[in-house]
């Protein structure tokens, strides 16, 4: 039994890690919201576009599963994107229902404008992080992630953690 000095101090420090990290998600969001919104794109298009960008690539439901969003409201952003000439989808010989998105080259070229701007923020939340690179912050959050749900199996919702790979620069 922890003596009760420690029980507070841990409380107290999952309520500083819950703040500030949701704190931290806000502000990511919405400065990465504002470089693509310059050109007409939601965060999660970009993450969708830049995924696909680095060779990835997969299917709406994969998307679904890797970004926790309802795939009916990521059918709207995909077909959206598949509008406007960005992405375009093959089917898999495998399976005739499974379309497996891909970049156009005006995807490629959008991609291509859009991620010297978030290179730049990418470095400046390193700057914040010292001598800690981001490919370690993802890998401690993912391993913290992987604890928690190993630790609460059952209580949280399934992810496709496989598709967390080392961060590339946006």
């Amino acid at each position: 039994m922890l003596p009760e000095a420690e029980v507070a101090a841990r409380r107290r420090t999952m309520r500083e890690v819950l703040l500030i990290t949701d704190r931290l998600h806000k502000a990511l969001w919405h400065a990465v919201a504002e470089q693509v919104a310059r050109e007409e794109l939601s965060v999660v298009q970009w993450l969708i576009l830049s995924d696909i960008g680095s060779g990835r690539g997969g299917t709406l439901t994969d998307y679904a599963r890797w970004l926790a969003r309802d795939p009916g409201a990521l059918s709207r952003a995909i077909h959206e994107l598949t509008t406007r000439g960005l992405l375009s989808g093959v089917r898999t010989s495998g399976d005739r229902r499974r379309v497996r998105l891909q970049l156009t080259a005006s995807g490629e070229a959008l991609r291509a404008r859009i991620s010297p701007r978030l290179d730049r923020l990418a470095s400046a939340l390193e700057e914040g992080f010292g001598s800690l690179s981001l490919d370690d912050l993802v890998l401690r959050m993912t391993r913290a992630e992987t604890g928690v749900r190993t630790r609460l199996r059952g209580t949280l919702p399934a992810t496709d953690s496989e598709r967390i790979d080392p961060p590339q620069r946006f």
